[in-house]
C-alpha cells in the first residue's frame, strides 16, 4: 500500500480489530439464535403436558351432580 511502517501497522491493527468485531458479533447473533431455539423447543415440550381445565371442570361437574329424586326414571 506504499505506507511507512507505523501507518502500514496501525492500518493493520485497525483492520483486525474491525474483523475481530464482526466475528464477534456474528457469533453472539448466532448463540442468541441458539438459545431461543432451545427455549422455544423447551416450551413445546412442555405445552404436551398441558391440560384443558374446561374439560377437567365439565368432567368433575358431571361426578359430582346427583340426579334430582322428582325426575323420571327412564327405564329402557
Amino acid at each position: 500500500m506504499h505506507l511507512p511502517a507505523a501507518q502500514a501497522q496501525q492500518t493493520a491493527v485497525q483492520l483486525m480489530a474491525k474483523k475481530a468485531n464482526m466475528q464477534a458479533t456474528v457469533s453472539g447473533i448466532n448463540d442468541a439464535f441458539y438459545w431461543a431455539a432451545a427455549i422455544c423447543i423447551a416450551g413445546i415440550v412442555l405445552s404436551f403436558f398441558l391440560r384443558d381445565v374446561r374439560k377437567d371442570k365439565k368432567a368433575a361437574n358431571d361426578l359430582l351432580a346427583l340426579p334430582d329424586p322428582e325426575s323420571p326414571k327412564i327405564e329402557a
